[in-house]
């Protein structure tokens, strides 16, 4: 993108994660665009992933393609495109047009009645396609904040998703295929680098400084006309550069000839033009046919002659493309910093030689690499509107770029990136097939899956366990529930010694059987409600190797921890439990363990008496530590010296209004007698009257509204 940047720094094969500011920092531009760079992967990744290279939500699926015909000739006249939104790559595209868009009136598309004519009858393909361009304050003057001036200086940019429905020949997604790959084979690639030149001497630079440029800058080397690589026999693609990221533009207020009418020259001499300067004269639409499947000429650069600072014309060498400005599509100019040595204004590409821009930064193009040892060396492709961005810096006086064991690496195009989808193949009868791919919305996560009820909460123990929601559930049983059949579905058991389940988790009534020999399990009453607490966790003494990935297996519980079994319902009195031996179970085991049911047999599980046995003490409930916002020995001390402050004051006001005679007379018993007197008085007062009172007075007279605590055994909570 065009815009004012320092330098470009996101790197995916860097798997940063976040851009995190330091206090005390200098704020660069570079790091907030890297931010937004990495979220934007992350979550175009995510949904790439989830979704696939094209899907809509089945509840507002847009982009359905609709042919509309002559009805006296069945000629194809235009294409109706739904609304909604779609996903291209995990790119949102929003179609929210109304009323709804058709291919000739497509928001972004500016078509060429001629070029990009619709063809009669099918079959063809109709696709979309899909990317990204830079909105500054010209093209929407909405982002600029007037406070600063008009015209003020400009602030942030923005980048829009932009859309366009197209078509190609074809009658099948394989024909699409094809039609993408000849777009762009064999994209070709850059190298750059900093070489002092021979020839120049610039005193305030180090010697040793391969850049020569007097300021940091960002180059900016973008494919004006594209094709194969140009040779000395047969011209081909061609290239422009910018030392400002072809950030220098200006505005466009009319166009008649030769002689452009600009809003402004620019802010100062860095940024404005100069006879002799190449310039492009655009406009929203020819930016946004810059694709190369898009049909039509280049626009021409041209070569300012001539300015008149007054007027603010700019004479031009020949004759600007009346085409290429439109009044209600923001035209602007835009100027770059080559000296053209080709026809169309750009400077020729040609591979494998090194290039110099100026100040010894220089550019190497060459094709990919070889596919295999025995295949023709063929040049690469060049796409217009492909650019690559070159950081230089004055302190290091050298170029930021990748380098390799053989210098300089060699570099795909930064941008721009087009992604497509097919949005359906029209038939010669105009019937459309291969539509987007659509998807329902995720369930609620309170709602089971294949089921219409809530889930059950985990801390009711009369839930009952639903087993539609359990991989077997045969290993997973509630005596308040009817029992599942033996394996429903056909779904295979899953590897002794684990337990498998999607959802709800067991609750505090489930027993969990397992077959002899495969480990024990234990299912503690939960005492929070929380299904992943520890106390509510489900516990298996060992998983065999070859478990499944999808089991849920927890560890047993450390020695020394008590084991407990569910308690069976008052109205149904347990059996005595009848110990069986487990041979998987170790005859030293330091940890008890409870009986394990026979599954085979479809025994009824045993329970534990309900009333407490030597083997199961009771604990005593243990008080409940209260917090408070202030600790007991804190409370103490104010309610202690904030009375004596008031007593003090109190015993001072009283003897400000006592004869001299008085006072004189128990002036050395004030400290004595008079302060605690009114210490006592005052404090008895006030705990007297304390209920009383509201918690602001009271805090304000005795320090807090909390007497302290002194009860045994029980702390309190500072804060």
């Amino acid at each position: 993108m065009q815009a004012d940047f320092s330098r470009r720094t996101f790197d995916p094969l860097k798997h940063f994660s976040a851009v995190l500011s330091q206090q005390g920092r200098v704020q660069l531009d570079a790091d907030a665009n890297e931010q937004a760079a990495i979220l934007l992967h992350h979550l175009r990744t995510t949904v790439a992933d989830l979704l696939g290279a094209a899907a809509a939500p089945a509840g507002a699926s847009g982009f359905r393609i609709q042919p509309v015909k002559d009805s006296r000739t069945a000629k194809l006249l235009d294409l109706r495109i739904s609304r909604g939104r779609l996903y291209v790559d995990g790119i949102l595209v929003e179609n929210d047009q109304f009323p709804p868009a058709t291919y000739w009136n497509q928001p972004d598309g500016y078509l060429d009645p001629e070029k990009d004519s619709l063809p009669a009858t099918g079959p063809f393909v109709v696709y979309l396609r899909v990317w990204e361009r830079l909105v500054t304050a010209l093209q929407d003057p909405a982002i600029r904040e007037v406070a600063l001036g008009d015209p003020g200086p400009d602030t942030a940019a923005r980048a829009k998703v932009v859309w366009q429905v197209a078509w190609c020949t074809g009658q099948s997604a394989d024909d699409f295929a094809v039609f993408r790959d000849s777009l762009n084979p064999s994209p070709g690639l850059l190298a750059a680098q900093a070489k002092r030149p021979d020839d120049v001497a610039v005193c305030h630079l180090s010697p040793e400084a391969s850049f020569r440029g007097p300021e940091n800058q960002l180059y900016r080397v973008e494919i004006h006309t594209g094709g194969r690589a140009s040779t000395e026999s047969a011209p081909g693609a061609t290239f422009k550069w910018s030392r400002e990221n072809a950030s220098v533009v200006f505005p466009v207020v009319s166009a008649s000839g030769a002689t452009v009418t600009v809003a402004t020259l620019g802010r100062d001499s860095k940024l404005d033009l100069d006879v002799g300067d190449y310039v492009e004269l655009l406009d929203d639409a020819w930016s946004a046919r810059v694709a190369d499947d898009v049909p039509g000429a280049v626009p021409a650069l041209r070569k300012v002659v001539a300015i008149d600072p007054a007027d603010r014309l700019i004479t031009l060498d020949a004759d600007a493309d009346a085409d290429h400005c439109h009044s209600g599509a923001h035209p602007f100019l835009r100027r770059w910093d080559h000296r053209a040595t080709s026809a169309d204004g750009a400077v020729p590409l040609v591979e494998d030689t090194w290039i110099d821009l100026e100040d010894g930064v220089q550019v190497r193009f060459e094709a990919p690499p070889r596919t295999t040892a025995t295949a023709a060396r063929t040049s690469g492709t060049y796409r217009r509107g492909d650019y690559w961005q070159i950081p230089a810096r004055t302190t290091t006086g050298d170029v930021e770029w990748p380098r390799g064991e053989n210098g300089p690496s060699l570099v795909k195009p930064h941008g721009v990136e087009y992604h497509y989808a097919i949005l359906g193949i029209v038939a010669a009868d105009g019937t459309v097939t291969h539509p987007p791919a659509t998807f329902e919305p995720l369930p609620e996560l309170s709602t089971p899956r294949g089921t219409g009820e809530s889930a059950p909460t985990p801390a009711d123990p009369a839930a009952p366990v639903n087993p539609a929601n359990l991989t077997n559930p045969a290993n997973l049983t509630n005596p308040a529930a009817p029992a599942p059949p033996e394996n429903p579905g056909g779904v295979a058991d899953p590897v002794p010694g684990t337990v498998s389940a999607v959802a709800p988790a067991p609750t505090a009534d489930s027993v969990v059987s397992l077959p002899p020999g495969t480990g024990s399990i234990e299912t503690p009453a939960p005492s929070t409600g929380n299904p992943h607490d520890a106390s509510g966790s489900v516990a298996t003494s060992a998983q065999p190797a070859g478990a499944s990935a999808h089991s849920m297996v927890v560890d047993a519980p450390p020695q020394g921890a008590p084991v407990t079994a569910p308690l069976p319902s008052p109205a149904e009195p347990a059996p005595s439990p009848t110990p069986r031996p487990s041979p998987a179970e170790p005859a030293s085991s330091p940890i008890p363990r409870p009986p394990v049911a026979d599954t085979t047999a479809q025994e009824p599980v045993p329970q534990p008496p309900t009333t407490p046995t030597p083997e199961q003490p009771t604990t005593p409930e243990q008080p409940t530590a209260p917090k408070t916002r202030l600790g007991d020995q804190l409370t103490s001390w104010l309610r202690t010296v904030v009375p004596g402050l008031w007593s003090a004051l109190v015993a001072w006001l009283v003897s400000l209004g006592l004869p001299t005679a008085v006072t004189g007379a128990v002036s050395g018993l004030g400290s004595l007698v008079i302060v605690p007197v009114a210490l006592a008085v005052l404090y008895a007062l006030l705990r007297r009257v304390e209920a009383g009172l509201p918690p602001w007075l009271t805090r304000l007279l005795l320090g807090s509204n909390r007497p302290p605590s002194y009860a045994a055994g029980v702390e309190h909570a500072l804060g």
